[in-house]
């Protein structure tokens, strides 16, 4: 799924109070403008979110622009980066490894910039935001993690996991295995 351009006071994308999961999709340009932020996601239940890129969120508050905390939330392979306004994460959050927060570390992983392309036609049914050259999230990601439910070796776009030596953080699996160059889509003139 990509959700982008939604708004509300509490999880501009989502709102969560019950069971939530969440994997191989992409959020970007949600605002919460309320005081409980989560320009992203805000959670309030129990919540699993797995190779997924949360990037370019709002939260007025200044609480969690990518995502806000208030029940328990598990990230895996997961990037949270370039909030627009609001640090990532607010509240605390489980590691569940492969995670990458820039360009601060409220969110747990390593703290490297994803170098993130426009959330664009990347191929696949929904627009994702590729993974450019010299990214930190190329083949850092746990493979276990990728290959079992409910990521299962796919990417948003149906792309086969993994293509380099690793796969790779987020929704976006680069296809390029020598390079590690961004997909990019073919224009037709």
């Amino acid at each position: 799924s990509t959700l982008s351009g939604h708004a509300a006071e509490a999880g501009g994308a989502i709102s969560n109070g019950g069971t939530l999961i969440v994997s191989n999709s992409t959020f970007f340009g949600n605002r919460a403008p309320g005081f409980d932020g989560g320009g992203g996601i805000y959670n309030y239940g129990t919540a699993t979110v797995t190779n997924s890129t949360l990037a370019g969120n709002t939260a007025d508050s200044s609480r969690g622009a990518g995502i806000q905390n208030d029940g328990t939330i598990t990230l895996k392979n997961t990037i949270v980066g370039n909030s627009q306004e609001g640090m990532n994460c607010y509240g605390g959050i489980v590691d569940g490894g492969g995670n990458l927060s820039y360009p601060d570390t409220t969110c747990p992983g390593i703290n490297l910039d994803p170098k993130l392309g426009t959330l664009n036609n990347n191929g696949g049914p929904t627009k994702t935001m590729s993974l450019m050259p010299g990214s930190a999230a190329l083949d850092s990601a746990v493979d276990a993690v990728c290959a079992a439910p409910p990521v299962k070796n796919l990417d948003q776009r149906g792309i086969t996991r993994r293509q380099g030596a690793h796969c790779d953080i987020g929704a976006f699996e680069a296809r390029d295995p020598t390079t590690r160059r961004a997909f990019l889509p073919i224009i037709m003139r």
